[in-house]
């Protein structure tokens, strides 16, 4: 009897255990289909694609509303829907989409993607100047500055807010706080994590902002 008992436990154990692994998760595939079909509607400005992963994220959300990595797919595909805005030179609704990502990621609990989320923000903050007009920058930069150093700081460092730290740094007057070279590093540092860890979206923006700083840095070979 004990030894049934023991048997039992040690099965019940398992399937809690095998329920808690990250790598366990039926809905793992699908949470990586949707985040690839947000970033290439992104870059594509693919109306149709988004569309999609919008409908899959809905499923996914009803079944986990609380899933933080779902949560920030949320923000992340407002974003995407937003940057959409920029083709139509939309000044409004490109404002308005910004202030709905934000919003959305602000909601994002639980480690890593609270950080994650707040990195994006910073992004986010940092177009919201560009659309907002300079003078806002007075306000606004220093918050882009807070947020991605913020997110840099609060957990191992990932390719993404390794790269938004930079995009702040390469971004903002060297009076304000700014460093291109520190900047350059960041990318740097980000390409190599995403070749290494193979972490989600990110790595084509990590090399875009790559050529930039190298650009700025005079490095037109590189």
């Amino acid at each position: 009897m004990k030894t049934y008992i023991l048997k039992k436990i040690l099965l019940i154990a398992g399937c809690v255990l095998a329920a808690l692994s990250p790598l366990a998760r039926a809905d793992d595939a699908d949470f990586s289909k949707i985040e690839r079909s947000i970033e290439r509607a992104l870059y594509r400005n693919d109306v149709a694609l988004l569309a999609e992963a919008d409908g899959e994220l809905a499923k996914a959300l009803a079944a986990e509303p609380k899933r933080p990595e779902l949560r920030y797919l949320e923000g992340f595909a407002a974003y995407a829907r937003a940057t959409f805005e920029y083709a139509t030179n939309d000044k409004k609704a490109l404002r308005l989409g910004l202030e709905l990502a934000d919003e959305l990621l602000a909601k994002v609990k639980g480690e890593p993607w609270e950080h994650e989320a707040l990195a994006l923000r910073g992004y986010i903050t940092g177009q919201l100047i560009g659309v907002r007009g300079r003078m806002s920058g007075m306000t606004l930069g220093p918050k882009m500055m807070r947020q991605t150093t913020e997110a840099l700081d609060g957990t191992p460092p990932s390719g993404r807010t390794l790269m938004f730290h930079g995009v702040t740094l390469l971004n903002t007057p060297e009076t304000f706080g700014g460093d291109p070279a520190e900047a350059l590093r960041l990318f740097t540092r980000a390409k190599a994590a995403f070749e290494k860890e193979a972490a989600g979206w990110g790595a084509a923006e990590a090399c875009y902002w790559l050529a930039r700083a190298r650009m700025k840095a005079g490095d037109f070979a590189g």
